[in-house]
């Protein structure tokens, strides 16, 4: 008895690889043979079951990788929330000091140029510390800790030009070195 030899097809090819029972086996002559396996057959069946295994495990596979997306996405959520509260806690210095400036400046009657020059702080605590001292250099005249004659008075405590005084200081170095 001998066997028709034909080219295998795509469909061929496929009936080959499905749970039908059949093999293909390449004789001698270089065609292709077929032969079909019956449906009792153990290598038939145990493929069969190894099949269905195959698509339970699929689909365990995808409700598990359903299972972490769900859990991974809450777990973003509360990253990004944590985040966000995170930026929110950074940015109440930065607007009790906006707050407390305006207050500062409008108690202390301070010019807008003032304020943008001498009050710079970001924090609550330097910027109090700002206003003292601006406040207490306004009231001096701003020349806190400056004696008004400073440097300009000769030994005798007549008032001389700065420049006489340099000339009088340099004279006297000049004349300690010789």
């Amino acid at each position: 008895m001998t066997t028709p030899t034909t080219t295998p097809t795509p469909a061929d090819v496929a009936a080959t690889t499905g749970a039908t029972g059949s093999t293909t086996t390449a004789p001698a002559n270089g065609g292709t043979e077929t032969t079909r396996l019956p449906d009792d057959h153990p290598l038939v069946t145990a493929y069969a079951r190894q099949k269905q295994e195959n698509e339970a495990l699929r689909e365990k596979a995808a409700r598990l990788d359903d299972i972490e997306a769900a859990q991974k996405s809450d777990a973003e959520k509360q990253a990004e929330e944590l985040a966000e509260a995170r930026a929110e806690v950074e940015k109440i210095p930065a607007t009790v000091t906006d707050l407390l400036r305006t207050h500062l400046v409008g108690l202390h009657q301070i010019s807008d140029e003032d304020a943008e020059l001498y009050l710079t702080a970001t924090t609550p605590d330097l910027l109090l510390k700002q206003v003292d001292r601006y406040v207490e250099l306004s009231k001096a005249g701003g020349r806190v800790g400056v004696v008004p004659t400073q440097g300009t008075a000769n030994p005798q405590g007549a008032q001389v030009s700065a420049f006489e005084l340099g000339r009088e200081r340099a004279l006297a170095r000049y004349q300690k070195q010789n």
